[in-house]
């Protein structure tokens, strides 16, 4: 059985290579903090522009990990 990455509980920053479980105010905070003219959605398929780093870090979580 292989395991696949959305079966993991973890996102995580793909530039400083740091991984969250399960602690979305922990990475919101770290994209803001190290990243913080990130505003563009990171993932390929969607480069999605937004006001804020924070902004941007919410929609990855809410909309690429479902996390609510």
């Amino acid at each position: 059985m292989s395991l696949r990455v959305e079966d993991l509980d973890a996102y995580g920053c793909s530039i400083c290579e740091v991984e969250f479980e399960r602690r979305p105010f922990t990475f919101m905070d770290h994209v803001v903090s190290r990243h913080p003219n990130m505003k563009t959605c990171p993932y390929r398929r969607c480069q999605q522009d937004f006001p804020t780093a924070t902004q941007m870090a919410q929609h990855v979580l809410l909309d690429h990990h479902g996390y609510l």
